[in-house]
């Protein structure tokens, strides 16, 4: 079953792209992340969050109320395995990702604060074999999403220090809707970057009303 069931993305992306990602962050973005790249045919998805799942996390992200009072990682672990082949690894980690830990060559970042962002993003850096980096940051009614690969990486031209940012309150976030928006568009991002598609460094879009903004057009280098 598993050699036919990702038989129609053959032709969008080569199969050997689809080794391991990471996702740093499982709450809402990360967990709308989740079965995108395991429908996608990722053979193995790694991830890190220590958090646990509360009531008011079901109206933000895509686990079901039967997870309440688990590590959003475990979650995110069945999730990989509702929606993957049987074969797929899903190694989540019930911690956060610090200082000298190793990410994958593509990482997708989506945590609470810019400071662990860029603790995962330095490590990244550090990789001889890093492919691609995506940032995914969801306001109240906006999205950005952050886009880097070897060959194209101003990353601190896009990084913010988290005292510069207003934090909007928790209750004026929209729902699941959002952060699968920032999901796909996320995931559109990887699956460009790997594979050798035009993507753009930056996207932002607002939801009232709903609008796109744009930064430098890159075309990656395939090795």
């Amino acid at each position: 079953m598993d050699e036919r069931r990702f038989l129609r993305n053959k032709d969008l992306i080569d199969q050997q792209l689809l080794g391991e990602v990471m996702v740093v962050g499982l709450g809402g973005i990360g967990s709308a992340l989740i079965y995108p790249l395991s429908i996608m045919g990722f053979r193995s998805i790694v991830g890190f969050d220590d958090d646990s799942l509360e009531e008011h996390n079901l109206s933000t992200t895509m686990y079901q109320g039967d997870c309440l009072g688990k590590p959003k990682a475990e979650a995110a672990r069945d999730v990989a395995r509702a929606f993957g082949s049987t074969n797929i690894h899903a190694d989540m980690m019930v911690r956060k990702f610090e200082k000298g830990m190793r990410p994958s060559p593509k990482t997708i970042v989506c945590t609470d604060s810019m400071s662990s962002r860029k603790i995962v993003y330095e490590e990244w850096q550090r990789l001889d074999n890093r492919q691609a980096f995506i940032d995914i940051r969801m306001g109240a009614l906006s999205v950005v999403v952050v886009t880097m690969t070897k060959d194209n990486d101003t990353y601190m031209d896009y990084w913010q220090d988290d005292k510069s940012i207003a934090d909007d309150p928790c209750t004026m976030k929209h729902t699941i809707f959002t952060a699968e928006i920032a999901a796909g568009l996320g995931v559109n991002q990887l699956f460009s970057a790997i594979s050798g598609r035009l993507y753009h460094k930056k996207v932002w879009f607002g939801l009232q009303p709903l609008r796109f903004e744009y930064e430098e057009l890159v075309t990656p280098k395939l090795e």
